[in-house]
């Protein structure tokens, strides 16, 4: 009798039910992403799928309400499946999110670079940004050694999860520069993991070492580089390349686009700040290093 599985996550969904429904053709997979708690209307429709699901692939342990009311009264009987909800910076340590202190929101887009909004705040010229984009800049702030944190945050995430690391790890090593972005994984990473996800709900063992070609729908959003002395550091290819819904941007045409949007948003430099300062260099060392480049260059 086919099954009806319903894969929630965040917007590595799409990858992880399409890989699903490749090896279940006969189940029904449904693909619901998690919205936050106070969309109320957006919680219903997923307790409504939940209600009418047999399995639940889900990062449970990660997202605290997805543990609670209205999902709790459509647990019982469920097959679950607990699943990583991956963010590895390593490749991608100048990426950050902005939130602009006027409106409690993210600036738009959610990708920025810290160097270029930390340059907008202190009043450089956009003529002189490329400045920063150095190894010297790079390595002063730690944006080459994070391999080490990365890793150690990934398994962490697979502790709290019903997939083995070690197993996963394997496979994408092979794979070079995994991450479109902190959250974005590649296609092949949302296809492993869902292939993984596959044999806890009874697939054989063997898919995993099956080739699964599928679409790729993250390459329609942000993909941020590996800059060159990061991808150095850690064996991998880099550039300074953008690609913005299938757009590309070089280093100078990007820091156009970002001083542009940082206009248009209206704010001061005082109205922006880093949604998670903890994640990146303390400002204090951020502001000396970008100084003395400036001065240097």
């Amino acid at each position: 009798m086919p099954r009806r599985l319903l894969v929630t996550s965040n917007c590595q969904t799409g990858g992880i039910a399409a890989a699903l429904r490749a090896c279940f053709p006969e189940d029904e997979v449904t693909a619901q992403p998690f919205s936050p708690p106070d969309d109320i209307a957006a919680q219903a429709r997923l307790a409504e799928a939940l209600a009418q699901a047999d399995a639940w692939i889900a990062p449970l342990k990660t997202i605290p309400w997805l543990r609670e009311a209205p999902f709790t009264a459509h647990m019982a009987g469920k097959t679950v499946v607990q699943l990583p909800l991956l963010n590895f910076a390593a490749f991608h340590p100048d990426l950050a999110y902005v939130l602009d202190l006027r409106s409690g929101s993210w600036l738009k887009p959610d990708y920025q670079s810290r160097l270029v909004v930390r340059a907008w705040q202190l009043g450089v010229q956009r003529s002189m940004v490329p400045l920063l984009f150095t190894g010297k800049v790079m390595q002063a702030l730690g944006y080459c050694s994070g391999w080490a944190q990365g890793m150690a945050d990934l398994q962490a995430q697979f502790a709290n999860s019903s997939l083995d690391f070690a197993s996963f790890y394997l496979r994408v090593k092979r794979l070079g520069t995994f991450m479109h972005s902190h959250n974005h994984p590649r296609v092949e990473v949302t296809t492993i993991i869902g292939l993984m996800a596959a044999v806890c709900l009874g697939a054989s063992p063997a898919q995993l070492t099956q080739p699964l070609l599928l679409p790729d729908p993250l390459l329609e959003n942000i993909v941020w580089p590996v800059y060159p002395p990061v991808g150095q550091a850690l064996g991998v290819p880099g550039s300074y390349r953008w690609s913005f819904n299938l757009h590309h941007h070089d280093l100078q045409s990007y820091i156009a686009l970002a001083y542009a949007n940082l206009e248009a948003s209206g704010a001061r430099p005082e109205d922006l700040t880093w949604a998670h300062p903890d994640r990146g260099p303390p400002e204090d060392l951020l502001d000396s290093v970008l100084r003395e480049a400036l001065r240097a260059g």
